[in-house]
């Protein structure tokens, strides 16, 4: 088996959305976000995901998706991605949502504060996430 997965952190962002719909085509970059506060509905071509507080949502390159909410706070990281990785729009749920939330939380804040080494920082604490929860791995490269 290949564990080979290069990523790059091209932006990292926290929005505070209210009640609202949005549609996006053909996203041009993978995404990983986790909901701080609220929820929201993603509907893909086969299949919706009830997105909550806590849960880790990935989006692949290149799909089209529509998300609906009534009011959420997010964190996402827009990433390139080398090697084998997920391509399905995938959630993951956790019994502890506040103890991702607090490492979601703590990857935006060395972003924003934009520090020495920082980039590194955030890269370092999402392969720790990926490590510890598998989020964005293929089945196959699952508990290896």
């Amino acid at each position: 088996m290949n564990n080979f997965l290069n990523i790059n952190i091209l932006d990292i962002g926290v929005v505070k959305r209210k009640k609202m719909l949005i549609y996006t085509e053909n996203k041009n970059c993978h995404v990983l976000s986790c909901r701080i506060k609220g929820s929201v509905i993603f509907e893909t071509k086969r299949k919706t995901f009830s997105v909550k507080r806590g849960d880790i949502f990935y989006i692949p390159e290149g799909m089209s998706y529509s998300q609906k909410t009534n009011g959420e706070e997010v964190i996402y990281i827009h990433l390139e991605i080398l090697g084998k990785t997920y391509f399905e729009f995938q959630q993951t749920t956790f019994e502890d949502p506040e103890y991702i939330c607090n490492i979601f939380e703590k990857i935006a804040k060395f972003w924003n504060e934009k520090g020495e080494n920082y980039k590194f920082h955030c890269t370092s604490l999402l392969y720790s996430l990926i490590a510890e929860t598998s989020v964005i791995l293929p089945r196959e490269e699952r508990n290896t």
